[in-house]
């Protein structure tokens, strides 16, 4: 029995640690973090035109972590009611109540952005402004005023990821290299066709209308005479921007789903 009993122990405590590590790859966007990492490396090596120095990359991995995961975290904080109504996001830690006071997280997420730019700010302070404005868009811009707004709140917002970019690139003193602000401005123009792409493919998760607007086609409204005001201004564009746009008028995701009863 005492055998057992330190087997079912052991496996408690690697399930138990399993679940943490998940509650912090999902709490602090760990995989969107990585990405950001990814484009601020880029931003760096085109800046440097060749491998930068392993003490610059410790430090962009380091403060851009801090930075993007911190406001990551205050993202979810923010949106944890609005999260809550979505089968997409429901299980995520904060709306899950797997985190007993959610408010410790808020102040962790700012402690994180705050030594990620002091970290950085005696020695450069242009990296350290560009951590600031990339954690300033994607909470106060992007979080709190466009996305509750705006169908444009994700182009506003992609600036975010741009200054991963941007940041790599002044890691190694060269923010103004003409490959750095390509890289940032590419980043930038795909950012809203990339989320507006996994808006239309999870356009049911909803269990009540939109509580945000996420897709362009959420202004969509019951159909006026001589056809929906989408299809009228539709017939004003190109023909094949048309037949796109009204393509969007017609999908699920401006329509909010059925009422349960």
């Amino acid at each position: 029995m005492g055998l057992d009993s330190q087997v079912v122990s052991a496996t408690r405590d690697r399930l138990s640690l399993q679940e943490l590590f998940r509650t912090i790859v999902s709490l602090f966007k760990l995989r969107i973090v990585m990405l950001l990492l990814a484009a601020a490396l880029g931003g760096a090596f085109l800046g440097a035109q060749g491998v930068p120095s392993l003490r610059t990359l410790i430090g962009i991995i380091v403060t851009g972590t801090l930075a993007a995961g911190g406001a990551s975290a205050i993202n979810q904080y923010i949106e944890r009611e609005r999260d809550a109504l979505m089968r997409r996001t429901q299980r995520r830690p904060l709306p899950a109540g797997e985190i007993q006071r959610p408010a410790a997280i808020l102040w962790i997420a700012i402690g994180m952005i705050v030594l990620s730019v002091a970290l950085t700010l005696p020695t450069n302070p242009l990296m350290a402004l560009y951590l600031a404005l990339g954690a300033a868009i994607y909470v106060g811009v992007y979080t709190l005023w466009l996305k509750p707004r705006s169908v444009l709140n994700i182009v506003i917002g992609g600036a975010a990821g741009s200054m991963a970019v941007m940041t790599g690139g002044a890691a190694v003193r060269a923010a103004s290299d003409p490959g750095v602000i390509v890289l940032a401005l590419l980043l930038f123009l795909w950012t809203p066709v990339h989320f507006w792409a996994l808006a239309l493919f999870y356009n049911r998760t909803t269990t009540r209308p939109p509580p945000c607007r996420c897709c362009p086609c959420w202004r969509r409204t019951s159909a006026p005479p001589g056809g929906s005001s989408s299809t009228r201004r539709a017939r004003a564009l190109p023909p094949s921007s048309s037949r796109c746009i009204r393509r969007l008028a017609g999908s699920t995701c401006c329509r909010p789903p059925p009422s349960p009863g």
